[in-house]
């Protein structure tokens, strides 16, 4: 059985994520470009959905001895099993082999304008980031200023000048010639925010799929709201300066989430980076 990447086909166990019950299916699987679609048996002229491969992290075994196998996505694990050994190599050895091509020039002809979409996704999430933390900023501001009985006004006046806030019930004290803030009683100082951008991946699932063993999820969205502890159920390691790192069963606090897959986090030496949201775990909220 060849292992060439451009003609990958043949019969895989999938495992689905959706209905009451979460089972292996078989399906009929097809690479066309950087995609692999995937067919329920009785239905072959309709895929369920395809992987996109021009987002995958890696692909790796996970139980030899039942053939099975992952390709990690940041959005979600695709866990798939193959009928024997040979079977799983083929597509394992495949999928490396194209993942190898797609890392260095890309799958199709229009280079160009996924370069192009890529850029977009990235501004876009690094907006949502810089918004979030904004707002972070201006509440901090609103509080100092309430502590100090001064105004928001004030603050930014001062912090221009270059002078050093003091508390004063009456007026607003400056001293010229420091440069940073004296710490304010009852509160701690605000840490400098670090902004790095995210990678981007394209949306892999097709829309409106309803079939109980469809990989497709929700989707991710960038929120304001309260940050959250995850626990890290696989390692990665950070390809890029703006990725984080994470290993097995560290817990990461998710700082913002995002659409394409890619979460924001900070680790407890308190560095911060984007790892793939489908490697975590959240713990329970309230």
């Amino acid at each position: 059985m060849s292992s060439s990447s451009s003609e990958l086909e043949g019969y895989l166990k999938k495992l689905g994520v959706k209905g009451p019950r979460n089972s292996y299916k078989k399906r009929l699987f097809k690479m066309r470009g950087s995609r692999i679609y995937y067919y329920a048996p009785k239905s072959l002229s309709q895929e369920k959905g395809f992987i996109e491969l021009e987002e995958a992290i890696s692909v790796s075994r996970t139980d030899p001895k039942k053939f099975a196998f992952q390709i990690n996505t940041p959005q979600r694990i695709y866990h798939l099993k193959a009928d024997s050994e040979d079977a799983m190599n083929y597509w394992i050895n495949g999928i490396k082999q194209l993942l190898m091509k797609v890392q260095q020039m890309g799958m199709d002809t229009s280079v160009a304008d996924a370069t192009l979409k890529r850029e977009l996704e990235t501004t876009k999430n690094r907006i949502s980031d810089l918004e979030r933390q904004n707002a972070q900023l201006n509440r901090a501001l609103e509080l100092a200023a309430r502590e100090l009985s001064i105004t928001v006004g004030e603050i930014i006046k001062t912090a221009d000048e270059g002078s050093r806030l003091q508390k004063n019930t009456s007026s607003l004290s400056l001293s010229s010639g420091s440069s940073s803030a004296a710490p304010v009683s009852g509160s701690s100082s605000v840490q400098p925010i670090t902004v790095v951008e995210a990678p981007v991946v394209d949306r892999s699932d097709s829309e409106g799929e309803s079939d109980s063993d469809d990989d497709t999820a929700s989707a991710t969205t960038t929120s304001s709201a309260d940050h959250f502890g995850a626990q890290v159920l696989y390692e990665y390691s950070a390809r890029k300066h703006y990725e984080l790192s994470v290993k097995v069963n560290e817990i990461i606090t998710v700082l913002s989430k995002h659409e394409n897959g890619w979460w924001l986090g900070c680790n407890r030496e308190g560095k911060q980076g984007y790892f793939p949201g489908s490697y975590v775990r959240p713990l329970n909220q309230t």
